[in-house]
């Protein structure tokens, strides 16, 4: 819930972070530049634009004439 909030928290609030659940400060740097990380990876694979059933066909259509004509 943190992250959504709060994905880059400054030095002072990694330290506050880090005192609370009595972990390093660098552990808390590291998992919310990972965190962000995915969470990037996430949001391009969920904005990847799908083709359509017919683009499918087509493609397929010409991808069986390519290997046709090799």
């Amino acid at each position: 819930r943190l992250f959504i909030q709060l994905p880059y928290p400054s030095l002072e609030q990694r330290r506050t972070i880090a005192e609370h659940l009595c972990i390093d400060i660098e552990q808390v740097r590291v998992w919310f530049s990972n965190r962000r990380s995915r969470h990037r990876g996430s949001n391009y694979q969920s904005n990847l634009i799908q083709p359509t059933s017919d683009e499918h066909s087509n493609m397929k259509e010409l991808f069986d004439k390519l290997n046709v004509a090799i």
